[in-house]
């Protein structure tokens, strides 16, 4: 029993870890669907979140790499980096770069985050807050978290008047959940290995479960390899994995489970369909109102 708990756990840590790598490294197999000339014309802004580490915005698309955050111009061609900072998310606005770093010095709380501005190509960033557990962005405010004792405090920055407040304390049974998007009235939690996914409402006030998979057997767990939020829908790609054949090179995948692949959430009503059983080992991604996913160096159209 305890050589289960110590796979189990270990497990967990490698789920988090390769989740942490996905949203952070820029996937090379995307730039062939990225740099398409036809898409310098979008503007992406509003389907930007965390796990979207690209924005395409006035003729150009920026995307977040390892070393700092690149600028593709799609009338020339050329590339370059106009930020060197590593940073865990990112939202152009107008002119300005919004985006959060890792706090990593003795004087703010270690591994904390701080979210800065500046303007795009000048080397002039400033934070704007600091000491904050984690941070979502829209195309016209942040909301990010912070704890406090038993509660979870979120906060609003509004990016046009700078004004901050609180905008919702939550108990501490939600206090370890993080936020991953805000769509319309709702704010999304997931928990760390997002096994299970949660909805709150700050209009209604009301929280409730929207996503999470019954096993048949203790030993049976659903290890998400993606999500995606397109309009009112959430997407979650996933694996049914046995944490008793599991072992430190990684989950053993339970093939032939019939919830394996791709599931697709209505945030408004909480129905949820299996819209694919397939998965795509590069990731599935949103770009132009459309779901793709990545298999093999290949784009196929999930929509």
């Amino acid at each position: 029993m305890k050589r289960v708990y110590i796979i189990a756990g270990v497990i967990f840590i490698l789920v988090f870890m390769v989740w942490e790598l996905g949203r952070i490294c820029y996937n090379v197999d995307l730039d062939s669907l990225l740099k398409k000339t036809e898409n310098s014309l979008l503007d992406t802004s509003q389907e930007k979140n965390q796990y979207l580490n690209y924005q395409i915005i006035n003729g150009n698309l920026y995307s977040q790499k390892e070393d700092g955050l690149y600028q593709y111009n799609y009338e020339n061609g050329e590339e370059e980096k106009i930020l060197e900072n590593s940073m865990e998310d990112f939202m152009i606005i107008g002119d300005k770069i919004y985006y959060t770093k890792v706090n990593n010095n003795a004087i703010e709380r270690y591994n904390c985050l701080s979210l800065f501005c500046g303007n795009i190509g000048k080397d002039n960033s400033k934070k704007l807050v600091g000491d904050i557990e984690n941070c979502i962005f829209n195309k016209s405010f942040a909301l990010f978290s912070r704890k406090k004792e038993n509660e979870l405090n979120v906060y609003r920055y509004d990016i046009a008047t700078k004004n901050c407040k609180i905008i919702v304390s939550l108990s501490k049974n939600i206090i370890n959940k993080e936020m991953m998007f805000v769509i319309q009235d709702n704010i999304i939690f997931g928990e760390n290995d997002r096994s299970k996914i949660y909805s709150y409402n700050m209009r209604t006030k009301e929280w409730g479960e929207i996503f999470s998979i019954p096993l048949d057997g203790q030993d049976l767990f659903f290890y998400v390899t993606g999500v995606q939020v397109m309009n009112h829908y959430l997407y979650v790609q996933g694996e049914v994995c046995d944490s008793t054949k599991s072992d430190i090179a990684g989950p053993h995948v339970v093939t032939d489970n019939k919830s394996n692949g791709i599931w697709k959430i209505d945030i408004e009503t909480k129905q949820r369909q299996h819209i694919s059983k397939n998965i795509c080992a590069g990731g599935i991604y949103v770009l132009n109102n459309k779901l793709f996913g990545i298999n093999n160096g290949k784009y196929v159209n999930l929509s």
